[in-house]
Formats: C-alpha cells, structure tokens, sequence
C-alpha cells in the first residue's frame, strides 16, 4: 500500500514538473518574440529616420528654403532623387494648401521641406511647408466659396429672367396672331355681307343677284349682264 502511495507521487510530481517546464519554455518563447517584433520595430524606425535625414541633406543642396513654391518644384522634378515623389504645398501648421487664385501659392516662399516614406522606405511625399498662415488659408476659402454662391445665384437669376423674358414675347406674339386672325375674319365676314353692284345689279351675302328694282334676277339677265351667275 505504501510503494502505491510512493508510486502515484513519484508519478505526479513529474507531470507537475513537466507541466512547470512546459509553461516557463512558453513564457520565455513568448518574451523573445515580443523582445524580436520590438527589435524590428526599431531598426525600421531607425532606418526610415536615417533615409529621411538623407533626402533633407540632399535637399539642402538644392537651396530650396526661401524659394518659391514654384521654383522649388522645378528644382525638386530635376532632381533625380526627387522626381518621382508627390509633391504637396502646405501652410505654417503643416496643413495642405487649396488651390485658390488669391493666396498666390507659387509666389510664396518655402520655410522648409518636409518628407514622408512609404512602408518600404522609399520617398513617397514631399511636403513644401510655406509661410502662409492658417488664417489666411481660412479667409481664402470663404471669399471663394462665396464668390462661387454669388456666381451660382447670378447665373440662377438669368436663367429665370430670360424665361421669363421669353413666355412673355410668346405669349404677346400669341396674342398678336390672334387679334390679327380675329381682324381678318371679321373683315371676310363683312366683306361676305357686303352686296356687290355690277351694271345695277346687286349680288347679296349669299350669292344671289338683285335688279336695281330689288327684286331677285334670272339667270338669263345675269348672263346677257355679262355677270357670272
């Protein structure tokens, strides 16, 4: 009975043991590949921040801070290192710049460029920081879209004079044909009813000859008149 107890905690005193080990091994694997992702992390830091400080120093030969926005650009799509980056305008506060005529963003002068990598490393963006304030960014917009709502009711409102303009020509010249058309059947009517008087005789409204005397004329007398019956 006593070598069964002894059996049975040998027995279990190695499954504890193999289970301690089995969850230190675990833990440990699990520190070294939090510790390894942590590593990589940082050398990709590292190396986008040491590529980036290589693209500002070639940068700085070409002396594009205190330039124009314009000639920034044409000095960065010269450049072999540059050109194919996208290149963007921002204001003082690093927020890009609308394309609006009244901030006269190629004349403004670039305090400094700015650059951003993709996930490989390689340059991406190019951002021309410039001297223009957000305020003026700001203002800008609102004077343009303004001026597009000015510009938007202005064209409303000719479209509905011109309308209007042109249903009240039509409806004159409606009114013109009719009065016209109104005039000239009165004018047949009464020239329907007026007698014509031919060599004494007289011809009614409804086609009939009269002798002078009133009285209703043959055929024969219309005829030797010389009149058509």
């Amino acid at each position: 009975m006593i070598w069964v107890s002894l059996f049975w905690v040998n027995f279990m005193f190695k499954r504890l043991n193999k289970y301690v080990w089995l969850m230190l091994l675990t833990t440990l694997l699990g520190v070294s590949s939090d510790f390894s992702s942590s590593v990589l992390t940082n050398q990709v830091s590292a190396n986008k921040s040491s590529s980036t400080k290589q693209y500002q120093k070639k940068a700085d030969k070409l002396k594009i801070k205190g330039k124009s926005v314009k000639d920034a650009k044409k000095a960065l799509k010269k450049s072999s290192t540059f050109k194919k980056a996208t290149i963007k305008v921002t204001d003082s506060n690093n927020h890009d710049v609308p394309s609006i005529d009244s901030l006269h963003i190629n004349s403004a002068k670039v305090s400094t460029p700015k650059f951003k990598l993709d996930k490989h490393g390689k340059l991406k963006y190019i951002y021309l920081v410039t001297k223009i304030s957000p305020e003026k960014v700001s203002s800008a917009v609102s004077s343009s879209e303004a001026a597009v709502s000015s510009s938007k009711q202005a064209a409303i409102d000719k479209a509905s004079s011109e309308s209007a303009s042109k249903a009240a020509s039509e409806s004159q010249q409606a009114s013109i044909s009719a009065s016209e058309s109104q005039q000239a059947a009165t004018s047949s009517q009464a020239a329907a009813q007026t007698p014509v008087s031919t060599s004494g005789y007289t011809k009614d409204y409804r086609g009939r000859w009269h002798r002078p005397n009133g009285q209703y004329a043959s055929k024969v007398e219309i005829a030797q008149a010389g009149l058509a019956w």
